[in-house]
């Protein structure tokens, strides 16, 4: 088959010395993780439907092969895995997959090892190493239109600012432009709704 998605643990670990458990937990992460980024870039799927199906152990150290069901969805989802991994960046990722990944995580520095998973698509083979020292930090950078409600409370300066305190939370402060200022001007302790891109 000449495109594969493998695992292996590394050398200290072998089929006969790790728990049936965690290799249905290694399993269902790695299906999880890939599953929820072609999800995420094809909504019209439904989750359940990718199968990333278990082909091989092999023998020696821990080695998993799979073969997926949509290929064209799932090898482009995995090598884009395992650039995360190999440049720690996560942020980018469904936070499913992130789960996933942590799992995978924790099984290494429960049994002190490393995990690799690989891409194979054709003659390419790319590979990412999990190590018990790998780390997602759980920094999301999100951002999107958003509408917050409160009061504008001072309006001016130098530079023209527009402090506002919303109905929940802390009082903020933001830059604008002069034309801008002179508008939230008149609204002065009124009740308003502030919308823009967070």
């Amino acid at each position: 088959m000449n495109q594969l998605i493998e695992i292996q643990l590394s050398d200290n670990m072998s089929p006969g010395g790790v728990r049936s458990k965690d290799i249905a937990d290694i399993i269902s992460s790695l299906e999880d993780m890939i599953a929820s980024v072609v999800v995420r870039d094809h909504p019209e799927l439904l989750k359940d439907n990718i199968i990333i199906g278990l082909s091989d152990i092999s023998k020696g150290s821990l080695i998993l092969a799979f073969i997926p069901h949509l290929i064209p969805l799932t090898i482009p989802a995995v090598k884009e895995i395992i650039y995360s991994i190999s440049n720690n960046i996560y942020d980018h990722l469904p936070v499913n997959t992130l789960s996933s990944l942590k799992k995978i995580i924790k099984l290494t520095q429960r049994h002190n090892c490393e995990a690799r998973i690989r891409a194979k698509d054709g003659e390419t083979s790319l590979q990412a190493i999990i190590t018990p020292q790998t780390e997602i930090t759980d920094k999301y950078h999100l951002n999107g239109e958003t509408i917050l409600y409160g009061e504008i409370k001072r309006v001016g300066g130098d530079e023209p600012t527009i402090y506002f305190k919303p109905v929940h939370g802390k009082p903020i402060s933001c830059k604008t432009t002069k034309d801008l200022a002179k508008k939230a001007g008149n609204y002065l302790y009124t009740q308003v709704g502030l919308s823009g891109i967070a």
